[in-house]
C-alpha cells in the first residue's frame, strides 16, 4: 500500500470529499499493516458531514466539534481487543490538543452500551433502521469533560490517585 495518494484525486474505489481538508485519518498498524481507520473531520467554520442532513448547528455553534466517520476495521482483526481503544484513545488525546470539546458520531443502537460507558455521550438523535442494517441508527454526542473513571482506565490507561 503506498503512503502517498497520487495526483489526480479521482481514483477509482477511495472516497473524497469535501471535508478531507479538514480532516485527519487515524489508522492502526499491525504488523506494518493497516487494519482499520477511523476520520475525524474539525468544523472550521465550513461544517461537519453530519450537518448535510441534521442540524445540531446548537451544538457546533456552543461548542468546537469534531465529527467522526469513516470507521472500519479488517474483519479478522474485530475482536481485536487494541484496534477499537486505540483510535479512542487517539481521538481524546487529538480532541485535547486542539480544544475539541465535543465529538459526534452516528453509530448502530447495539454499540450505544459501550459508548455509553465512556462518560459524557449522550443521544441526539434516533435515525430509525435507515440503512437496513436491522438496527436503529443513532447520533451521539460526545462531551469530552465529562469522561467516566471507565474511559481514563480503560481507554487512556491512567492509573487511580488513591
Amino acid at each position: 500500500m503506498s503512503k502517498e495518494i497520487p495526483e489526480p484525486f479521482n481514483i477509482s474505489g477511495l472516497l473524497f470529499d469535501e471535508y478531507d481538508q479538514n480532516s485527519v485519518t487515524l489508522n492502526y498498524l499491525k504488523t506494518n499493516q493497516i487494519v482499520g481507520s477511523i476520520r475525524m473531520s474539525f468544523n472550521v467554520g465550513t461544517g461537519l458531514p453530519f450537518q448535510e442532513t441534521y442540524d445540531f448547528s446548537r451544538i457546533t455553534e456552543k461548542f468546537n466539534t469534531a465529527e467522526l466517520t469513516r470507521q472500519v476495521i479488517h474483519s479478522k482483526h474485530r475482536g481485536d481487543k487494541l484496534v477499537w481503544p486505540a483510535f479512542y484513545q487517539g481521538i481524546y488525546r487529538l480532541s485535547q490538543d486542539n480544544d475539541i470539546q465535543v465529538v459526534m458520531a452516528i453509530i448502530k443502537e447495539s454499540h450505544h452500551k459501550l459508548y455509553k460507558k465512556f462518560g459524557g455521550i449522550s443521544i441526539k438523535a434516533n435515525l430509525g433502521d435507515i440503512h437496513g442494517v436491522g438496527e436503529n441508527i443513532l447520533i451521539l454526542s460526545w462531551n469530552l469533560g465529562k469522561i467516566s473513571s471507565f474511559f481514563r482506565r480503560a481507554i487512556l490507561k491512567e492509573r487511580s490517585k488513591d
